[in-house]
């Protein structure tokens, strides 16, 4: 009987460390995968940023332009 009963236990504890085991393994991919998905929204966000960055740079290159070419006509017109 003591045998038999420690045989259950040697299979209960294989049983819950394999458990454990699978646990950590589920626990490291569920990491992997929330670390994925924060890189991907980080990339996002990133890419959106420099869109709105470049457009902010476009309009400020467009407005030094236009200034350049009144400041170039009114030269113009004062000579």
């Amino acid at each position: 009987m003591g045998r038999a009963n420690s045989e259950c236990k040697g299979e209960a504890k294989e049983m819950v460390h394999s458990k454990q085991t699978k646990m950590m393994q589920d626990t490291v991919v569920q990491r992997q995968n929330v670390e994925a998905g924060a890189n991907q929204i980080g990339k996002v966000n990133l890419e959106s940023h420099m869109e709105r960055i470049l457009a902010v740079i476009q309009d400020s290159k467009t407005v030094l332009e236009q200034k350049i070419e009144i400041t170039v006509t009114d030269v113009g017109l004062q000579q």
